[in-house]
């Protein structure tokens, strides 16, 4: 396979040209980390758990940034996305549960029971996204990816129950242009929404979506190409 250095050199370079495509998320980085890896024309496809969870977090990251920029930009809003995390659990306890006066499977979700139990089954193939303008929770989502990367799927998706919040109207839209560039990155074939509501499943239709004839472990989907 060649020298140890050479190794460690080209995994160093892979790094720093990655860093620098992070202002530029609409080329491939998933695609500049593995060229990198074809060291003496070694195929290595199978990268350790610590590389592999960098990347993916990396490319997240830089979509949740660039994601938040353009719909600022286009909103005229102040729009920030991050991972789901202490500070967003904490709004949604102190901002939505004390109003939210819907049942699930039509939102009303316990979050913070959700996420918990997102993260002990699928760890680092949980994406846990949360929508702010300024300070105000707007929305959430729970969503995965697949271990091949080659679908991602959004399993619990609400926005805000405050019927004024800055976001309204604009929270999937949002959410759904997280996965697709996301999706763009690595390479994956197919954006699924599981058990999705029947009054809401003409309005994914409007973002290309369809109802699949078949169950996924006895559960209804919508899905689409990207």
């Amino acid at each position: 396979m060649g020298s140890l250095a050479t190794f460690c050199y080209k995994i160093f370079y892979t790094l720093i040209y990655i860093y620098k495509l992070k202002c530029k998320i609409s080329e491939p980085l998933a695609q500049a980390s593995i060229v990198c890896l074809n060291i003496e024309n070694t195929n290595i496809f199978i990268i350790t758990k610590v590389w592999s969870k960098f990347i993916m977090a990396d490319m997240l990251d830089a979509v949740l940034e660039k994601t938040s920029s353009f719909f600022t930009e286009k909103l005229k809003k102040g729009v920030m996305i991050t991972r789901i995390d202490e500070k967003s659990l904490i709004a949604w306890k102190e901002t939505w549960d004390v109003i939210n006066k819907r049942q699930p499977p039509n939102g009303g979700w316990d979050w913070e029971y959700k996420n918990s139990s997102f993260n002990k089954n699928y760890g680092k193939y949980l994406i846990g996204i949360a929508v702010w303008s300024d300070d105000s929770l707007c929305g959430l989502a729970l969503c995965t990816r697949s271990k091949g990367n080659e679908v991602l799927s959004i399993h619990y998706i609400e926005g805000s129950p405050n019927e004024s919040h800055h976001l309204r109207g604009n929270v999937f839209t949002i959410i759904n242009s997280v996965l697709l560039e996301y999706a763009t990155l690595i390479k994956a074939k197919t954006i699924r929404i599981i058990d999705p509501v029947d009054n809401l499943v003409d309005f994914y239709k409007s973002f290309g979506y369809k109802l699949s004839k078949k169950l996924l472990s006895r559960r209804k989907f919508c899905e689409r190409g990207i």
